[in-house]
Parts: structure tokens; C-alpha cells; sequence
């Protein structure tokens, strides 16, 4: 069975998380294979982040994309199998949470 990490765009204006590109490495394996998922081109920016590690063992890659790929509008998922991952349909809803008091601010007071 293949492993692989998905990187995901997270499209905020309309509220969903989209593949962008996977990137297949297997357990206890090593180097990576990277598919793009869409028209532009991923597969030179994983290299571009991974450098030397791309002929390393698969844990060590996995932790370099992960930590590269932790912001706000791309993210690296955790290393899964195809049969699980929820990107197989290409996207996914981002999940909304409602905020409770401690995390609301206090509206300015005006002078």
C-alpha cells in the first residue's frame, strides 16, 4: 500500500482546503515522488524545501516538509495511506468553530 503527504492549499474565501500537490515517500524508504495536482508547479518548490534530504530516509523528509509547510495558507498533512486520505475527492470543507468569550476582544471605547 502507498503512503504519501498531501500539501494543501487553504482557499479561505470560499472556505475549503485543496490539494495542491502529493508527495509520495514510504515508510522506512527513501527519496520522494512529487505529483502535482494542479496546473502550477509544486513539484519544483518540494524540491527547492527538501534540498539535499531528497535521497534521505522518508522520516526525515516527511519532518522537513511538515516544517516547511505550516502556515496559513499551505499546509503539509501528516504522512497517510492512498485508501485513507481525505483528499481523494480533491478538497475538503474547512472546518468553522465557534469562539468562546475568552478569545472575543472587548470593542474599543470611544474617546
Amino acid at each position: 500500500m502507498s503512503h504519501h503527504i498531501d500539501l494543501i492549499q487553504n482557499n479561505w474565501g470560499i472556505g475549503r482546503q485543496e490539494l495542491a500537490a502529493r508527495i509520495f515517500v514510504e515508510p522506512g524508504g527513501y527519496g520522494l515522488i512529487v505529483k502535482d495536482a494542479t496546473e502550477e508547479q509544486w513539484e519544483v518548490n518540494v524540491f527547492d524545501v527538501v534540498g539535499s534530504l531528497a535521497s534521505h530516509e522518508s522520516e526525515e523528509i516527511v519532518e522537513r516538509l511538515m516544517t516547511a509547510y505550516d502556515g496559513p495558507y499551505v499546509v503539509a498533512s501528516e504522512l497517510h495511506c492512498d485508501d485513507d486520505c481525505p483528499f481523494n475527492g480533491g478538497h475538503v470543507a474547512i472546518e468553522r468553530k465557534a469562539v468562546g468569550p475568552a478569545f472575543l476582544l472587548e470593542r474599543p471605547r470611544s474617546a
